[in-house]
């Protein structure tokens, strides 16, 4: 099974996809965590993306590609009875079409894309709260999910951090690009019946009831 997490920065991918993990143990690709690896090492791509990544501004498609095909094709051989769960790819029209291409070839294809509808207020909060752990990537919430000790990690006490790019000025121009380039997403999967809408400014244990429902029924679909 393949699912997509669709949503604005701060609609709630990041904790959704941690507990999709734990319920059905899928195998994540978050182009995000690619990326700050790429960061991370100082590689020329990575070095390409911080400089744009720190302007709100969208990787080009052709190096998301590359990155997400390449990890998608070993992750399926490696994992083939595990799930595959997509968060923060695809972004685009183009990067949605090249992803239905490179699962066609190899006889597959998108399951469900869980879309995350949240308004822009509730976003710009929870980003500005947010705080992520340095060693595993767990998130955390500085209003609404509190670690058990302050500035821990409570699955491996790794140390909570304030991404550079979390500040107001920043969302602000991740905003504007999601709207502009990954928003239209919704029609795209939506007329193909592909899309499932859930309430993302609600309190994310409610909002994955919801997505619990979704990857039970789909499963016993394909199941038969």
């Amino acid at each position: 099974m393949k699912i997509i997490l669709l949503g604005a920065p701060g609609s709630g991918k990041g904790t959704q996809s941690q507990k999709i993990i734990k319920k059905f143990n899928f195998d994540i690709i978050a182009t995000g965590d690619i990326f700050r690896k790429e960061i991370s090492n100082k590689t020329k791509i990575g070095l390409e993306a911080k400089a744009l990544i720190k302007n709100g501004q969208l990787i080009p498609d052709a190096i998301t590609n590359e990155l997400v095909k390449n990890t998608l094709l070993k992750r399926s051989l490696d994992n083939k009875n595990s799930g595959i769960l997509l968060d923060g790819y695809p972004r685009t029209i183009s990067q949605a079409q090249t992803l239905d291409k490179t699962l066609a070839e190899n006889s597959s294809q998108i399951d469900a894309v869980i879309y995350l509808k949240a308004n822009e207020k509730t976003v710009i909060e929870r980003i500005v709260n947010r705080r992520i752990c340095s060693e595993c990537g767990s998130v955390y919430n500085m209003l609404h999910s509190l670690p058990a000790k302050p500035g821990r990690c409570d699955n491996c006490n790794g140390l909570l951090i304030y991404r550079s790019d979390d500040t107001l000025p920043s969302i602000k121009k991740r905003l504007i690009s999601y709207y502009k380039n990954t928003e239209p997403l919704v029609e795209y999967y939506e007329t193909r019946h592909k899309l499932y809408t859930i309430d993302a400014n609600q309190l994310a244990e409610v909002g994955f009831v919801e997505i619990q429902k979704i990857i039970t029924q789909i499963s016993a679909k394909k199941d038969k």
